[in-house]
């Protein structure tokens, strides 16, 4: 009796142990490729939520950008008097675009050639190196169209020269009537995009120095001023924007637009310049 009431037991478990391998290859092969398409569902949503809005607005690019326009200057270097005319120059710039974030290197040039003061001209040459970070901060609805606003600290250095052109007289040795500016300032830029369509957009841009180490020289070579560590009191470059975007080709693009640039400084003299310019760029993108 012992022996059948034995067997029985080990028949009962064999059965249970079939009906929990059965079970398990049930799961096998019901979950398995279920849980492999959630994962791969979640695998796409990913990727997709990598490649954000930023990227895709602001691939990397190269750029080549011309302006023209109209330049005063106020320089108590040389003169306190006015002094405006024509100003040209041009612009290059690379950028790189991230998933989340991306920053832009610019090279850019200006020059103002017999800017005037009624009879007594001077020229101005002046230029910069700058570098931009640039971060997505959210979107906004402005005139019913969604707008993408980017923040983002830039650096920048910035150098500026005039000179007088005036008669001298040999005899009083060999000053040059002339003045520089250099400017070494960290600061913050911001930029709004706005969709009108598919292929145009329009674009805002404010660029403001915050704290910089400035100097200057001015009438001869023994005037010059150290550095000096400012904040926008005492010395301030900004420069703003408003243009359209056209998408030519695919990876083409033309801006057009005007540029405001402003120069200020009071404390080792006083230096008021601004510019008013229309520019046009060509943007490869890759």
């Amino acid at each position: 009796m012992k022996t059948k009431s034995l067997l029985k037991v080990i028949v009962r478990i064999v059965e249970i142990q079939q009906r929990c391998d059965s079970l398990l290859c049930l799961f096998r092969s019901r979950t398995l490729p279920l849980f492999s398409c959630c994962m791969l569902l979640f695998s796409s949503y990913s990727q997709s939520q990598d490649t954000t809005v930023f990227e895709t607005l602001y691939p990397s690019d190269i750029r080549l950008t011309g302006s023209a326009g109209y330049l005063a200057v106020v320089d108590e270097h040389i003169s306190d008097e006015k002094y405006d005319g024509s100003v040209s120059g041009f612009t290059l710039e690379w950028s790189h675009s991230h998933e989340t974030y991306g920053y832009r290197v610019g090279l850019w040039y200006q020059e103002a050639s017999h800017i005037k003061n009624f009879n007594i001209s001077a020229d101005l040459t002046q230029g910069g190196l700058y570098l931009d970070n640039l971060y997505p901060v959210g979107t906004l609805n402005l005139f019913n169209r969604k707008t993408l606003i980017i923040l983002g600290p830039m650096a920048e250095m910035f150098i500026n020269y005039r000179q007088q052109n005036i008669a001298q007289n040999p005899n009083n040795g060999l000053d040059i009537y002339q003045s520089s500016t250099w400017l070494f300032s960290l600061g913050a830029r911001g930029e709004a995009t706005i969709a009108l369509s598919s292929a145009l957009e329009l674009e805002g841009t404010l660029q403001l120095s915050v704290l910089s180490l400035g100097g200057g020289a001015g009438n001869s070579s023994n005037s010059v001023t150290g550095l000096k560590l400012e904040t926008p009191s005492g010395a301030v470059h900004g420069v703003t924007e408003l243009g359209v975007r056209y998408n030519l080709l695919d990876f083409i693009l033309v801006r057009a637009g005007y540029l405001f640039d402003i120069l200020r400084i009071n404390s080792w003299n006083y230096v008021l310049q601004s510019s008013d310019n229309v520019f046009l760029s060509v943007q490869c993108q890759f």
